[in-house]
């Protein structure tokens, strides 16, 4: 666990080496994180959903793919970031995580 400016992101680690960083809006709700491109800034929380994100990243020009499956959560990973955003069955968001490639 990692607490910066007030927020607690959990730290994946292996074998003593640092994979990624992850925010969970299931046990942490907050209106202070944001996603800022251009002049447009994003409010990240639990009430954000996906289509509200998807249409964000388009507007701003930035690549993304959809991850749809049976198994897991439904998700949009930002392909130059190693960023994927999680979304719960109702599409509202409930974790973001960055993970060395």
């Amino acid at each position: 666990m990692l607490t910066l400016n007030g927020f607690d992101f959990e730290i994946i680690v292996l074998d003593e080496i640092i994979l990624g960083i992850q925010y969970d809006f299931t046990y942490e709700q907050t209106d202070h994180l944001f996603m800022t491109v251009n002049d447009e800034k994003l409010p990240l929380n639990h009430k954000l959903v996906s289509k509200d994100l998807e249409n964000f990243l388009i507007r701003n020009n930035i690549n993304f793919d959809l991850h749809e499956s049976n198994i897991e959560p439904f998700a949009i990973n930002l392909k130059n970031s190693n960023s994927a955003f999680y979304f719960d069955n109702d599409h509202q968001l409930f974790k973001i995580s960055v993970f060395e490639s």
